[in-house]
């Protein structure tokens, strides 16, 4: 989509909803291309701990600490496995969406 997010080997893709999209690898990235995809992620998962409730809020909030640490211990394996985390959560949510839309009735 024309309003996904580039840096380095990392793509957010862009749904339209506001929300984080799917975080996919491309090519080996920079270190300031790393750092700035960390913020853009570690601003969107406090954003979404500010609009979220109750387990949602505290996930994304305990997300964006867990990549905090990792990124202020220069741990990359850890903040990779937190994005992993973050990935499976976003997957998880597609495939409900996508299960109740199919369970809806078509408008028409």
């Amino acid at each position: 989509m024309s309003g996904d997010i580039h840096f380095g080997d990392k793509v957010i893709i862009n749904d339209g909803s506001g929300h984080i999209g799917k975080i996919s690898y491309q090519n080996s990235a920079s270190v300031d291309q790393q750092a700035a995809f960390h913020a853009m992620l570690l601003t969107a998962l406090r954003t979404d701990a500010e609009t979220a409730q109750g387990a949602e809020a505290h996930a994304a909030r305990a997300h964006a600490e867990d990549l905090e640490e990792a990124i202020a211990a220069e741990d990359p394996t850890r903040a990779d496995r937190i994005i992993g985390r973050v990935n499976a959560l976003l997957a998880a949510a597609t495939s409900a969406f996508a299960m109740t839309r199919g369970l809806l009735p078509p408008n028409g």
